[in-house]
């Protein structure tokens, strides 16, 4: 029960009292006890009192108990209310209408449904510590300034869908015991959820214009956050999604996801990320990942930051953890990278780096080493072939048939380069290749280029056998 600050009088002394009690601030099992003529009387004089303050005016009502009729205070410019310790019993209805600057409703308890549709608040607006007992609605409501509703509890549904925010907007330690529903809602400043609490959360195609922060939030049923528009940091650090989490883009095209901070996040069911783009590499250091994460059509752009590397090494980490090799190799991959941007890394490993990266995108493609291979076959062929069509044996006139005979020959020496590697620094090899190149000086040059052939032919074999490895391991 509201009581009067220490040293003022009722606001309201001038009016007909009952006991100890005004007429504004008679207790509701009072009302309760009465036959309605003093609800009737009460919305009388509040209906009255609200018509007769001018707009931009402020009215205090403070700890007000409307036990009265339903109120319906739709499409109308409103005073600035004072509403704060106030208990609504009935429900009440603010539909269209512009509640002026200076209106406050901390601590006020909402028993029966409250309906803000459409609302319009010029000026800042509180309801921190509010109670809404019963289903509240402020779809399409627009809020010019601050919107404070810390530590405010939702016992049932709740819907902020369409809602407009146009200055910061803060939820901190609020309670959503029932649904609530913040889809297609623009927060175009900061939007603060530091340690709320909801049952089941649906920001589908919200709009977070300014950083979104939601440090130590508690989501007990599914999180919708898919098609969701995010604009500046986004905060999810030590917060935890019991049964799954959407933060997935359209399927049409990918959507960004500026800096990203999961830190000590907790996913225990089911999360996406699918078609986001990850503008700079997201933080999942101590984070819990589920092992049906989703990170299909994601796209991490972000290779030379600072922490770039050790937030990929993380999340590579995170996927060997849950067996998704897959995931675990794209990790490394971008880990490799990132390492590739740091001054301390020696130059001869970013040089590594950046071959193993073209010959086989560091393991992740078996085809590639192949292809290399074939084509490095190829060349070794036509050169062997040029080499050896020098012969006094091959000169001009000779037949179209022995010519493509003296190109099979060479074939089968590259190949032998690949499967019999170094052959010519052995006796009986250099005895076979001079009767292909029986210069001496010639054969000589021949040996040093077959040597680079069987090198390059040995070190993609590997890479091919390595990238298999990679992409069927089991352990």
């Amino acid at each position: 029960m509201y009581e009067t600050p220490k040293g003022e009088a009722c606001q309201f002394g001038d009016e007909q009292t009952l006991g100890d009690y005004c007429l504004f601030h008679v207790p509701e099992e009072i009302h309760d006890r009465s036959d309605g003529e003093l609800s009737d009387l009460l919305h009388e004089r509040v209906v009255q009192l609200i018509e007769q303050t001018p707009s931009q005016q402020k009215l205090d009502m403070r700890g007000v108990v409307f036990a009265c009729k339903p109120l319906d205070l739709s499409h109308r410019t409103l005073p600035s209310l004072d509403l704060r310790y106030s208990i609504v019993q009935q429900p009440i209805n603010f539909e269209c209408s512009t509640l002026s600057t200076g209106t406050k409703l901390d601590s006020a308890t909402f028993r029966k449904n409250a309906n803000f549709n459409s609302t319009t608040f010029p000026g800042s607006v509180s309801f921190s510590n509010a109670t809404f007992e019963a289903t509240s609605s402020f779809c399409a409501a627009s809020f010019k300034s601050d919107a404070l509703f810390m530590h405010t509890m939702f016992q049932d549904d709740t819907d902020f869908h369409e809602t407009a925010f146009d200055g910061a907007t803060c939820f901190n330690y609020a309670q959503f015991q029932g649904t609530s529903r913040f889809s297609s809602t623009r927060f175009s400043n900061l939007a603060l959820f530091y340690s709320a609490e909801f049952e089941s959360a649906n920001f589908r195609s919200a709009q977070f214009l300014g950083p979104a922060l939601f440090g130590s939030a508690k989501f007990t049923d599914h999180a919708a956050f898919d098609l969701a528009t995010f604009r500046k940091d986004v905060v999810f650090s030590a917060t935890t999604f019991n049964n799954g989490a959407d933060f997935s883009g359209p399927l049409t095209h990918k959507t960004e996801l500026p800096s990203a901070d999961f830190q000590d996040a907790v996913f225990r069911s089911s999360t996406s990320f699918r078609s986001r783009v990850f503008v700079t590499a997201p933080l999942f250091h101590q984070a819990t990942l589920h092992q049906n994460t989703n990170l299909d059509c994601t796209d991490f752009q972000d290779v030379a930051s600072d922490g770039a590397a050790r937030a990929y090494r993380t999340l590579k980490l995170a996927m060997e953890h849950v067996r998704s090799r897959h995931e675990e190799a794209r990790f490394y991959a971008l880990e490799q990278k990132a390492l590739r941007h740091h001054v301390e890394t020696p130059t001869w490993a970013n040089a590594a780096s950046w071959i193993y990266e073209q010959i086989s995108d560091f393991g992740r493609d078996a085809l590639r080493p192949l292809i290399l291979l074939s084509s490095l076959s190829t060349v070794a062929t036509l050169v062997y072939w040029i080499a050896a069509s020098t012969r006094a044996e091959i000169a001009v006139g000779d037949a179209i048939g022995g010519s493509a005979q003296l190109l099979g020959r060479c074939a089968d020496f590259a190949v032998k380069q690949i499967i019999n590697p170094f052959e010519l620094w052995k006796l009986q090899g250099r005895i076979e290749a001079h009767q292909l190149f029986p210069s001496a000086s010639l054969l000589n040059v021949i040996k040093y280029l077959s040597t680079l052939q069987s090198v390059l032919s040995a070190t993609l074999l590997a890479v091919f056998g390595l990238a298999l490895r990679w992409r069927f391991r089991r352990d």
